[in-house]
């Protein structure tokens, strides 16, 4: 009889605990929902607060001008990549000495050159007739990493210019004659020919699309095998950007 009567006990107790913690959570519960309807205004207050201060922060965050600098560091388009990390399949800016088979001379009083270009522009300075010593050129990092860029559809913009207003231009014979020559005389009334180009193992940078292209490397090649090179070259997405500063990752 009184092992059962310790049982009928304990289960009474245990089930005395339980409505107790119920009846506290309740309890607890109720005092809680009290609280927060008798202090609305302070709950909102501080909900409101909490939220300013956080709007505040994030917002510092974007207008920090400290950011735009570390953006440009962070971003990879804007540091130009080391030409031997350079891959195809990319966009990438990256920057390296032009290299120069042959020394060539830019036209109508320009210096030695590596490559240059001459262009014929309208009086509102849009593009007449072009002419390029080639419509690539290459670049190196002073080893073996090199890149083919095409100026083909390229934005180019370089420091060695050489422009000839149109007085020049119309009346100059020698002018005439190399305009005539290379089929790049015009109709146009007033027009203006600048003359750029870049000097041998002059430093620029690049910024564009990377593929790659095969050259069979000659019959004396074991089995037709073939070299693969790095091109840079505009697409109908995005054009070649080069320069003779560091391009920004816009």
């Amino acid at each position: 009889m009184s092992v059962e009567w310790d049982v009928q006990a304990s289960d009474a107790r245990r089930q005395g605990c339980g409505c107790a913690a119920f009846i506290a959570v309740v309890m607890i519960a109720c005092v809680a929902y009290v609280w927060v309807m008798t202090h609305r205004a302070q709950v909102v207050t501080t909900i409101a607060l909490v939220a300013v201060f956080g709007a505040l922060y994030v917002f510092r965050a974007k207008l920090d001008p400290t950011r735009w600098k570390r953006a440009r560091a962070s971003d990879p388009r804007a540091m130009p990549v080391p030409l031997a990390n350079v891959h195809a399949g990319q966009t990438v800016h990256t920057t390296g000495m032009v290299r120069a088979a042959e020394v060539l001379h830019a036209p109508l009083g320009g210096q030695p050159c590596a490559w240059f270009r001459v262009r014929v522009l309208d009086a509102d300075r849009n593009l007449l007739a072009e002419l390029r010593s080639s419509d690539t050129f290459e670049i190196g990092d002073g080893g073996e990493a090199k890149l083919t860029v095409s100026a083909v559809g390229a934005e180019i913009t370089l420091r060695n210019v050489h422009e000839l207003e149109s007085s020049v231009a119309r009346r100059d014979e020698a002018v005439v004659a190399f305009l005539v020559e290379r089929n790049l005389a015009t109709t146009a009334h007033e027009v203006v020919v600048t003359i750029d180009w870049i000097a041998p193992h002059e430093l620029v940078f690049v910024r564009g699309p990377v593929t790659e292209s095969s050259a069979s490397l000659g019959e004396g090649a074991y089995r037709g095998a073939e070299k693969t090179a790095l091109v840079m070259q505009s697409t109908d997405a995005e054009k070649v950007v080069v320069a003779v500063e560091p391009i920004g990752g816009a």
